[in-house]
């Protein structure tokens, strides 16, 4: 069985209208040809065009309502219309998650040198570093001009004569020869008899004296004995 496809309404009506305007127009169509005689598997594809369509021949109260709701469903595309105005702003959305971290930049140009800061308080004395190496004897010195001293600026003094160590086991006795007043010490000495005992000879700790400390041992074998003769000298500079 051979298989119906129905047309587009807008095309029959084109169709019929070319019909009726190839046969002599719309009276004679209408006064010859019987209601409904003329269907659209009697056009030709294309046999309606609108060259062959005068000026309002087809007009919308010529239509049916199915061919009028057809056209409505489905118009043509109108022209873009102007854009509207500007919404107004949304609100912000949550923060997004914290992104990959990246590379490394390249290493920027050294900075200018900023001014020079004030002076720091002093610190703390480092302990003491250790003593450095003797250092190399220096030269000898140029020699001295010539002294004055002269055998006349020697005294020789003594204790008085005679001087006595005590008696034996009676312990020592100290005798001081003094020198002049503004003279000093420069040597000294002493004279003795034979079981005396000298226990020091020096000069005296002021510097114008010589001391000599003495002991008797006694001349007896038990040591015992009477008191010995000593006398002390020194010898003086000016």
């Amino acid at each position: 069985m051979r298989r119906f496809v129905p047309r587009s309404p807008t095309a029959i009506v084109l169709s019929l209208i070319a019909i009726f305007m190839s046969m002599g127009g719309a009276a004679y169509a209408a006064t010859t040809l019987d209601n409904g005689s003329v269907r659209a598997k009697n056009l030709a594809n294309g046999a309606v065009t609108n060259s062959k369509l005068a000026q309002g021949a087809v007009s919308p109260g010529k239509l049916n309502k199915a061919l009028l709701s057809a056209i409505a469903a489905k118009g043509g595309s109108g022209s873009p219309g102007s854009a509207g105005s500007q919404g107004p702003q949304g609100p912000q959305g949550p923060k997004g998650d914290t992104g990959a971290q990246g590379p490394a930049g390249d290493t920027g140009d050294p900075g200018l040198q900023g001014p020079k800061g004030d002076t720091g308080a002093t610190g703390a004395a480092g302990p003491q570093g250790a003593s450095g190496a003797t250092g190399a004897t220096g030269a000898t010195g140029a020699t001295g001009a010539t002294g004055t001293f002269s055998a006349a600026d020697i005294t020789v003094v003594y204790t008085p004569p005679p001087v006595k160590v005590p008696a034996a086991g009676e312990g020592p006795a100290t005798e001081e020869a003094v020198c002049p007043a503004g003279d000093v010490a420069i040597s000294g000495g002493y004279a003795a008899g034979q079981f005396v005992q000298v226990w020091s000879s020096e000069a005296d700790p002021s510097g114008n004296g010589w001391d000599v400390t003495f002991y008797n041992e006694g001349e007896n074998p038990d040591g015992t004995g009477p008191a010995l003769p000593v006398q002390v000298q020194a010898i003086c500079a000016s």
